[in-house]
């Protein structure tokens, strides 16, 4: 460049925005024609598009708009959203082609590893779907409690109100007060009571 300089042959050229070069596409002495690229530059505010083929299945389980995690890279300064999920044109049966918008401090060429969708939770109490119970005040579940008697074990049904926080095919998870240790009724031959006395099945 100094040797240019002080030959008065060169011509400074000033990009249109601002960011990163990430590629320099010409190198001293080239003959180039008017519209050559010569250095590609990557925006500082530059949004991505960035596309993969999932599962149908799973990307059942997605929606345009969703926000996604980008697992592989750390910090807030990046963030991704689902903009579009169509049938994978290769084969539109069992693939989907998900479009992720990504922003942010990334670099063209970078692998992200996505994650989106609803995410696995822990929860506290997790009930038998046959022992939460509704009626016009919400939900419950008849918890049995144990009583020594000069006669044996009585045992004691009491309702209690719940939350229900998540369900699936088998198993419905709840708030309130009741915690892993207590007995819930799943099922009983007859309407229960609040504070009714009951015998269990296999007595």
């Amino acid at each position: 460049m100094e040797s240019l300089k002080e030959k008065n042959d060169y011509s400074e050229i000033t990009a249109s925005d601002s960011g990163r070069v990430v590629s320099i596409n010409v190198k001293q002495n080239d003959s180039i024609d008017a519209d050559t690229v010569l250095i590609t530059i990557q925006k500082s505010d530059s949004l991505f598009l960035v596309e993969t083929i999932v599962d149908k299945e799973e990307a059942q389980k997605i929606s345009v708009g969703d926000s996604a995690e980008i697992e592989n890279i750390w910090g807030e300064d990046v963030s991704a959203e689902v903009k579009n999920i169509k049938a994978d044109p290769d084969d539109p049966n069992q693939q989907s082609i998900v479009s992720f918008q990504v922003s942010g401090d990334i670099q063209i060429g970078e692998t992200l590893q996505f994650s989106v969708g609803e995410k696995k939770e822990k929860y506290s109490t997790v009930v038998p779907n046959a022992a939460v119970k509704e009626n016009s005040d919400g939900y419950f579940v008849y918890i049995v409690s144990v009583e020594d008697s000069p006669f044996g074990n009585r045992y004691t049904v009491h309702i209690e109100n719940v939350k229900v926080l998540a369900k699936d095919d088998s198993y419905t998870a709840i708030e309130g007060e009741v915690v892993e240790k207590d007995n819930v009724v799943i099922n009983s031959s007859k309407l229960l009571q609040d504070n009714q006395l009951v015998r269990l099945a296999d007595e």
